[in-house]
C-alpha cells in the first residue's frame, strides 16, 4: 500500500472512531402492551363420542355413524396487567354434534342423538413473549358448560317409556388451552389456539371432552 494512502486511512479511522463511540445505543424493544382487550374467533368444535352411546334394547346388530366436528365460535374480553399475565373471560359455542345408531337386526330403524355444547368461562393466562412480536400462551380456568341433547328414532326403534328425550346438563368444568399470537400492530393481534372443556355432559346427554380449534382477532383499547 502507498505510504500516503496508509497515513490517510489511519487519520480517517482516528476521526471516525470517537464519533462511533459517542453514538447512543439502540433503544430496547418496547414491552408488550398491557390493559383491556377484546376479540372473537371461529373454527371447529370437536366432541368425541363413545361407541356405546345410545344403546337400543333388543338390538343384536347395529352400525354407528358420527359427526364429531362442527362450526364453532367465541367472543372474549381480557385484561393484561403484566407482560406475562392476563385474565380472560368469554362465551363459547362449540356447535352441534350427531351420533346415529343404525339397527339392522332383529328389526330395522335408527336412534339418533344431537348434542349441542356451549357456555362461558374465565381463565388465567400465562404469556411467554418471543422475538418479532410473537408470543406463546397457556390457559387454565373454569367453564360453566351447558350440554343439551335431543333424541329421535325411526323405523321399529322406540325409546323406552319415560325416557327423557331432551336432557340438559349445566355444570362447572375445568378448561385448558394453549396457543400462539402475532402482534401485527400495537393495538391488534391475531391468534391461533386450542381450548378444551374437560368432562362436559353426563350419561343422559353424552359426556366427553369438548374442544375448539380457532383463529381469532384481538383488539386492545
Amino acid at each position: 500500500m502507498d505510504t500516503r494512502a496508509l497515513v490517510g486511512t489511519i487519520a480517517f479511522a482516528a476521526l471516525v472512531a470517537p464519533a462511533a463511540a459517542q453514538k447512543p445505543p439502540a433503544p430496547p424493544p418496547a414491552p408488550p402492551p398491557t390493559g383491556f382487550y377484546l376479540g372473537a374467533g371461529g373454527g371447529a368444535g370437536v366432541f368425541p363420542f363413545d361407541d356405546d352411546f345410545v344403546q337400543v334394547t333388543g338390538a343384536t346388530a347395529s352400525e354407528v355413524t358420527t359427526d364429531e366436528g362442527a362450526a364453532a365460535y367465541k367472543a372474549f374480553l381480557g385484561y393484561r396487567f403484566h407482560p406475562n399475565v392476563a385474565i380472560e373471560g368469554g362465551y363459547f359455542d362449540f356447535g352441534k354434534f350427531k351420533f346415529k345408531r343404525n339397527v339392522t337386526s332383529p328389526f330395522g330403524g335408527t336412534a339418533e342423538a344431537t348434542v349441542k355444547s356451549s357456555g362461558w368461562g374465565i381463565d388465567a393466562v400465562a404469556i411467554f413473549p418471543l422475538a418479532r412480536q410473537w408470543s406463546l400462551f397457556g390457559k387454565v380456568g373454569g367453564f360453566r358448560s351447558t350440554t343439551k341433547t335431543t333424541y329421535t328414532s325411526t323405523g321399529a326403534v322406540v325409546f323406552a317409556a319415560g325416557t327423557n328425550l331432551n336432557p340438559e346438563r349445566k355444570e362447572w368444568n375445568l378448561k385448558l388451552g394453549f396457543g400462539g399470537q402475532f402482534d401485527f400492530h400495537r393495538n391488534f393481534a391475531v391468534r391461533a389456539e386450542i381450548e378444551t372443556v374437560v368432562g362436559a355432559g353426563d350419561d343422559q346427554t353424552g359426556e366427553g371432552n369438548v374442544s375448539m380449534l380457532s383463529i381469532g382477532l384481538l383488539a386492545r383499547f
